[in-house]
């Protein structure tokens, strides 16, 4: 059985940054509720998400696995 792979590109919560083609940050809100740099940022940016997918523990709130990967609406 073969998974379909979560990209943070293809998220609804996957922003791409202006300035660079690979760099993307997540504005889900339970990925930045503990995330004191997206949280106090005079414009909210959201987490890196490299950072965020570099976590590998099952607490982690989207992680490695995606888990609240949420696929962006096409109609949008």
């Amino acid at each position: 059985m073969q998974h379909k792979v979560k990209l943070c590109a293809e998220c609804t919560y996957g922003i791409k940054q202006d300035k660079y083609s690979w760099k993307m940050n997540c504005q889900h809100p339970q990925v930045n509720a503990k995330d004191v740099f997206a949280l106090a940022s005079a414009q909210f940016i959201g987490s890196d998400t490299i950072d965020e997918r570099l976590k590998t523990s099952w607490f982690a709130a989207c992680g490695q696995r995606g888990k609240l990967w949420t696929p962006k609406n096409e109609n949008a």
